[in-house]
């Protein structure tokens, strides 16, 4: 048995997960600390408006009517 079919063997799905957040959390520090890296290269003359953010204003005012704790 190789080393590698060893480690496919041991490996549980908490470790995967594990392994795999990693590499996810380091690819969104590297998106907050230089965010140029996720744009598109290419096209320079087209122009994409960009989004302004998340919160955006309703057109209702919010109405909460039940909280999950």
């Amino acid at each position: 048995m190789s080393p590698l079919e060893r480690i496919q063997l041991e490996q549980t799905r908490r470790t995967f997960l594990g392994s795999a957040s990693t590499g996810i959390g380091a690819l969104a520090m590297g998106a907050l600390l230089n965010p140029s890296v996720l744009e598109a290269a290419g096209d320079e003359h087209v122009s994409v408006p960009r989004w302004k953010g998340v919160v955006r204003p309703l057109h209702f005012p919010a109405k909460c009517k039940r909280v999950i704790h």
